[in-house]
């Protein structure tokens, strides 16, 4: 069983609709696509196309792009009309988006940034599989809890969250997070995910590609949490 079937098997008890929510492309289409392409799509990849494919059930809806085989396969057909919003080498559209900013896969190693006309910018994701999981991770076991708050901050860079965790304990813990779960320090990327869980919580924290603190809390007690977060960073609770 690939690591697409295994989050469709995982979460299922979580969400009942889930086997009519989602659907998988078939050989057929996944080869177009590749063909398309004109790149050998990487393993991974081609997993999560054979379970979402088609329709992922809502699972990537907060990335402003569509990753279904058919809208890929149209956005690769307006290559010749458009080829500066294309990047060249090793880099393939995985999220079609809008004027020209898309998600785009490295597909030797994995890496997904976002591409704006043809330039990779933004890092997103050490590789497409982990991406679908913190995503299915928000989406089943925060988003889906009776209690759970998500806050968002507009903090400009992960440099500037850390300069700030002195403010208090709990923006110290914030920059814990940053450094237990991400890169190392003289590495930082704009763009950083961590998943975690205390004794009664669960929490997800990302910094977003407009440079913005995400905070997720789901639990026992994640009002609460969400709250107090919020008022130290000055977020807003959604």
């Amino acid at each position: 069983m690939s690591w697409a079937h295994e989050i469709k098997e995982k979460y299922r008890c979580i969400d009942e609709n889930l086997d009519n929510s989602v659907l998988g492309a078939s050989d057929k289409e996944i080869n177009e696509l590749q063909d398309t392409v004109g790149k050998k799509l990487p393993e991974d990849y081609v997993s999560f196309l054979e379970v979402f494919g088609i329709n992922d059930g809502g699972l990537l809806s907060s990335i402003p792009a569509f990753t279904d085989v058919k809208n890929l396969i149209l956005t690769y057909e307006e290559i010749d009309e458009f080829p500066e919003d294309f990047p060249e080498g090793d880099w393939m559209i995985v999220g079609a988006g809008h004027a020209g900013i898309d998600l785009a896969m490295n597909v030797s190693n994995g890496l997904v940034h976002y591409s704006s006309c043809g330039d990779i910018g933004q890092f997103y994701a050490d590789s497409f599989k982990k991406l679908v999981c913190q995503k299915a991770y928000v989406k089943y076991e925060i988003l889906s809890c009776a209690e759970s708050v998500h806050i968002s901050s507009s903090v400009k860079s992960v440099e500037e969250c850390l300069k700030c965790y002195n403010k208090n304990e709990t923006y110290k813990e914030i920059s814990r997070m940053l450094r237990e779960f991400g890169p190392p320090i003289d590495e930082l990327c704009d763009q950083i995910r961590i998943v975690g869980e205390g004794e009664n919580i669960k929490y997800f924290a990302e910094i977003t590609e407009q440079g913005g603190l995400m905070l997720y809390f789901g639990g026992y007690g994640a009002d609460k949490a969400g709250q107090r977060y919020a008022k130290i960073i000055g977020a807003n609770i959604n």
